[in-house]
């Protein structure tokens, strides 16, 4: 997963999307990783190399290998269970099935994962990476895994997603004729597994041009006043 992170994140868009000042004072403290944190990176790196396997993107020896090379890894050794081999199990599952019932009605579905997207004409130098996207004629579906448990992440009208989407409609948009964006939070250790949210094309881009786009660049600024919240 890519260590470089955007003054004005996707992950840290609820924030400064409501306070304008927070990533300026964010930037005066030392940018360290938790234990969950490091915990979360593993788990995306598994659901990924599953994920690889179970879309025939990788081999089952390249797997395996891929796998082992992780567990042996310091945080590997220490994060890696059972329980979240099986989590990465059903993200992998999760993303076949979607895959194998969109290509029903479209045979060139396809995914595509730890996709680079780049919003920054919405968001100075804005860009990320989402965990997967998924083409299927005029649909394009996004998924994003979260291996956290302290609290429910809802797909609906998430900013984090938002973004995310119009990246991955700046990076698609000019070979497919997408008309929605699905919007889908897998978070597999609480209850219900996912959420999802969908949205018109000329939804997403209004709100990007009117709330997005004039509070990113007061925020990368460093205008306004703190809002906290």
């Amino acid at each position: 997963m890519p260590d470089a992170h955007a003054y004005l994140s996707a992950s840290s868009s609820s924030r400064w999307l409501a306070c304008t000042r927070a990533p300026g004072l964010e930037s005066k403290f030392p940018n360290t990783s938790s234990e969950f944190a490091r915990e979360g990176t593993v788990a995306h790196s598994l659901g990924e190399i599953t994920a690889r396997y179970f879309l025939n993107q990788l081999s089952e020896v390249d797997y395996e290998n891929e796998r082992d090379e992780l567990c042996r890894s310091d945080d590997g050794k220490k994060f890696f269970n059972q329980e979240m081999q099986e989590h990465a199990v059903g993200y992998a599952e999760l993303i076949k099935g979607k895959v194998e019932t969109l290509k029903e009605t479209c045979e060139d579905t396809f995914a595509e994962l730890e996709v680079r997207v780049n919003f920054s004409e919405w968001v100075p130098e804005g860009f990320g990476t989402c965990d997967c996207a998924i083409i299927a004629d005029d649909l394009l579906e996004i998924i994003d895994l979260k291996y956290g448990k302290g609290h429910r992440v809802p797909a609906e009208n998430n900013s984090q997603m938002m973004l995310y989407a119009l990246g991955a409609l700046n990076a698609y948009g000019a070979l497919y004729d997408i008309k929605t964006v699905k919007m889908t939070i897998y978070q597999p250790r609480l209850s219900g597994v996912s959420s999802s949210f969908a949205i018109c094309v000329d939804d997403l881009y209004k709100w990007e041009n009117e709330v997005v786009k004039p509070i990113a660049q007061l925020a990368y600024a460093g205008m306004l006043d703190f809002a906290p919240s």
